[in-house]
């Protein structure tokens, strides 16, 4: 474990050896909201539990607030004078609607406590028969918190709509108690949220996540791995309610017709865009006159400048016919001007795809440091390629002004590449790109606590600290934004 500011480990170890399993179960329904079912599972000690949720910024966990909230919950008074608190207060302060456990989750384990193991029976042939839930999910119902958590899973009670909690207790004869502490949480005040304006994500689905996975090449090397990439965003973005819609092996005309296709289409019942783009990329090109009066879209390091040259500045990925597309003619669609739909509504693009050639050195902060990231060479390709000369675009994308900005001029974008403009990005052949999996991993870890934003630092934080090949190469991803609100994906987590 860390090192804790008042909590010390030897005053945790002593708790622990007073929590039997039952404790334990009660503890990892407490601290869901906070670490996640997925961490807290596998835990087969309390410290396991509170190593789990210790890092958790959104939690009081070093002065013992939080942990003091759940032994109150449970009944362990004797336990929160341990943690150097005083019970009373505790209490007084939950009477006062303080808390640092989510009120929903007091709700269901409050109901849970009050439970024979025959209400929970009858509870679970209720929803078996209201809820169609299976007959194998049924079985798995031990107590009272299974079911809460099967439920929570299957979206069917969820903290902005205990309606079905309500119907359930109802179902059970003379449990109007029940019903009543339904009535209370729906009834309670509500603190202020931040000063800072939401995003509205209430939607089913949320909106569309496009995924655009360009593989085989004409000419460029095919991207392994990518599959890998197309498989994570797909089981993330379904998971946070967007219907996903993927497209493979694109030109850069049916790149273009994709967006345009996504962009006419009414938007009015969703609340946000997500776009994932897995090619090749690079940095700057130019469109030059040949003599036919076409267009031949070159790199601009392999160029020199002429008068017939129109210079695009800004950053492209390729389609599978090996041609460049600016990452503005994919963003510029989704103006507020020309798709009205979504307008002040976020919409959020994420490219893997390198922005250049140049590749970031380890740099050693002191001699004590050493590499000790796996040797993959042999396995780590780029997401990079040269481009042909003269390659012929017929399939022009539309029209565009020197010197376009890669962030549109309207607002209510997010541009996330998984690294900065002017180097490589790297992709394991088998396991997929570092910035995909890290991005997949943190919005499956921490979409229901961190907004966006401050969660892409996170994804930034942790590639870049990824030691990549036998030379230790480095990859830091950047982010763009135009967004004028905080964006959560659970925006329950505010009450």
């Amino acid at each position: 474990m860390m090192a804790l500011t008042c909590l010390t480990k030897d005053i945790l170890v002593d708790i622990c050896s007073d929590l039997d399993s039952d404790d334990m179960d009660n503890l990892k329904f407490l601290m869901k909201d906070v670490a996640g079912l997925h961490k807290l599972m596998p835990a087969t000690n309390a410290l396991d539990l509170f190593s789990a949720i210790e890092n958790n910024t959104h939690v009081a966990f070093h002065n013992g607030r939080f942990l003091a909230e759940c032994f109150e919950l449970m009944g362990r008074t004797d336990l929160v004078g341990r943690l150097g608190l005083n019970p009373t207060q505790i209490e007084k302060e939950m009477g006062q609607h303080n808390y640092s456990v989510r009120p929903f989750r007091i709700l269901l384990y409050k109901i849970s406590e009050d439970l024979a193991s025959d209400d929970v029976e009858l509870l679970a042939s209720f929803s078996l028969r209201v809820f169609e839930l299976t007959q194998q999910e049924k079985a798995t119902i031990k107590s009272a918190l299974d079911l809460f958590v099967l439920l929570e899973k299957r979206g069917i009670i969820e903290i902005d709509d205990t309606n079905p909690l309500k119907e359930m207790v109802k179902s059970l004869e003379n449990r109007g108690d029940l019903v009543d502490l339904v009535d209370k949480y729906q009834d309670r005040p509500i603190p202020p949220g931040p000063p800072v304006p939401i995003y509205e994500m209430t939607s089913k689905p949320r909106g569309i996540c496009v995924i655009i996975n360009n593989k085989k090449f004409i000419k460029m090397k095919a991207r392994e791995g990518t599959d890998v990439d197309q498989a994570r965003l797909e089981a993330t973005f379904k998971k946070l309610w967007f219907k996903i819609a993927v497209y493979r092996d694109l030109t850069v005309k049916n790149m273009a017709d994709v967006m345009k296709d996504i962009s006419i289409m009414d938007h009015s019942k969703f609340n946000a865009l997500v776009v994932c783009v897995l090619s090749h990329g690079g940095e700057n090109f130019i469109y030059r006159m040949d003599d036919r009066g076409g267009k031949t879209g070159n790199s601009q390091r392999q160029l020199v400048h002429g008068d017939g040259d129109r210079l695009i500045q800004g950053n492209f990925v390729y389609g599978v016919d090996d041609k460049p597309i600016p990452i503005r003619y994919l963003t510029m669609y989704f103006q507020s001007s020309k798709c009205k739909t979504l307008a002040n509504k976020p919409k959020l693009f994420f490219i893997q795809a390198c922005q250049g050639e140049k590749m970031e050195p380890a740099v050693l902060l002191s001699s004590d440091l050493q590499m000790d990231g796996p040797s993959v060479d042999d396995s780590i390709d780029l997401d990079v390629a040269p481009v042909s000369e003269n390659t012929e675009e017929k399939d022009a994308a539309p029209h565009a002004s020197d010197n376009q900005k890669v962030i549109p001029d309207e607002s209510d974008f997010l541009l996330g590449y998984a690294t900065v403009f002017g180097y490589v990005s790297y992709r394991s052949r088998s396991q997929g790109s570092f910035y995909v999996k890290s991005l997949t991993e943190n919005l499956d870890n921490h979409a229901d606590t961190l907004d966006l934003q401050a969660l892409m630092v996170k994804v930034t934080h942790d590639v870049s600290e990824e030691n990549i090949g036998k030379q230790a190469k480095k990859q830091v991803p950047m982010t763009q934004i135009t967004l004028r609100r905080l964006l959560l994906f659970s925006p329950h987590n505010l009450k």
